[in-house]
């Protein structure tokens, strides 16, 4: 079993490897092509003549990328995982983020709804880094932890309004907030995952605060203010 397993990852390192490889062929070609054009052009020949050449070459270029696609297209199709859905995911994320697009909240405006009653502060940092500092009163469920369980714990009313925050909403705390990629910021992943779970009355703290100026209230292990 170990041996098929091992054959099979060293096809599709193959594949892979191919694949990537017709790519860099064609950008080369269509290069060189761009280069014959200025070059035929210098020797005199016409610009409908050097310019159906570009468009023939081309087209055999696009053609063989395609076919290629759908040869790796095919045999991806040839793994199946229903519990895994990337199509359903990406169309999720695009809701989810039109979504979030009015429920981005100034500092202030988060502070005045976390103290309103049916109100929670998410935290899914993890329970390390949400323990050595977190918004004073935040609650925390780890990111990889979300399931529907999880939410259905800790929130049974899918109607509860939820406040979340992440790394990247805090400077100069490196240790509690390590910094994320912009596009990879927890955030985004935390939004579109409570949206996917069908919880929609969620906002997020906005801006990027000093941790020493900040005016929210913050419960640390260690202080590490300056």
């Amino acid at each position: 079993m170990a041996n098929f397993a091992e054959r099979g990852g060293s096809i599709l390192y193959a594949y892979s490897e191919a694949y990537h490889r017709i790519c860099r062929a064609t950008q080369i070609v269509c290069l060189r092509l761009r280069t014959r054009h200025a070059s035929l052009a210098s020797y005199g020949r016409s610009d409908s003549e050097v310019t159906n050449d570009m468009r023939n070459a081309g087209l055999a270029a696009v053609c063989f990328v395609v076919l290629a696609a759908g040869v790796f297209g095919q045999r991806a199709a040839e793994i199946p995982n229903p519990a895994i859905d990337m199509d359903g995911y990406l169309k999720i994320a695009g809701e989810a983020a039109r979504h979030r697009s009015t429920r981005r909240l100034t500092e202030g405006e988060f502070i005045r709804m976390s103290r309103q009653p049916g109100t929670v502060v998410l935290d899914a940092r993890s329970g390390a880094k949400y323990r050595e500092m977190h918004v004073k009163g935040a609650v925390n469920l780890s990111f990889p932890d979300i399931t529907v369980e999880s939410l259905g714990r800790l929130f049974p009313d899918k109607e509860t309004r939820i406040l979340i925050y992440c790394n990247n909403n805090f400077e100069n705390a490196e240790e509690p907030f390590p910094k994320k990629m912009a596009t990879a910021s927890l955030n985004i992943s935390t939004y579109i995952s409570l949206y996917t779970y069908g919880y929609r009355n969620v906002y997020e703290l906005g801006p990027l605060v000093d941790i020493g100026a900040t005016k929210l209230e913050m419960v640390a292990s260690v202080d590490t203010r300056k």
